[in-house]
């Protein structure tokens, strides 16, 4: 009974030490996941920014190219001095006038329709004149 009993105290003492080590492991392990968790919600912060970084630096980018494109159109245009009056493409009116939009349409006369436009710097009117209406009249001649 002694043996059995000394037996079951030793027992006893290792399932205790067993279960002091299981508790250490635990907290060592919730200890390790705070840790990577941790670094993983770092990680996520870091990359963010990066994404964030990348786009900003394209648009900067973007929009030095797009400055130095205006300033070389400028410079050159500047350097020719070939005219008076500077000549505009068809897509130019059109997006200057945002469609012929009713929203910048300024007038209706005799010979046409006359809208507000914006050309980069400049604001100017736009006026469309109506097909074979009024050729030739003295109105018309003033207007051209």
């Amino acid at each position: 009974m002694n043996e059995l009993s000394a037996r079951r105290e030793k027992e006893a003492v290792r399932l205790n030490e067993i279960r002091i080590r299981e508790y250490k492991a635990r907290e060592m392990a919730k200890k390790e996941r705070e840790r990577r968790e941790a670094a993983e919600k770092e990680a996520k912060y870091v990359r963010v920014c990066a994404e964030k970084e990348v786009v900003q630096r394209k648009d900067a980018e973007d929009n030095a190219a797009r400055e130095a494109t205006e300033k070389q159109r400028l410079e050159r245009a500047l350097a020719s001095g070939d005219g008076q009056y500077k000549k505009y493409t068809w897509e130019d009116i059109e997006s200057a006038t945002s469609s012929f939009s009713d929203a910048l349409k300024i007038g209706s006369g005799a010979n046409g329709t006359v809208y507000k436009a914006s050309f980069r710097h400049t604001i100017a009117a736009v006026k469309i004149l109506h097909s074979n209406e009024g050729r030739g009249t003295e109105q018309y001649k003033q207007e051209v």
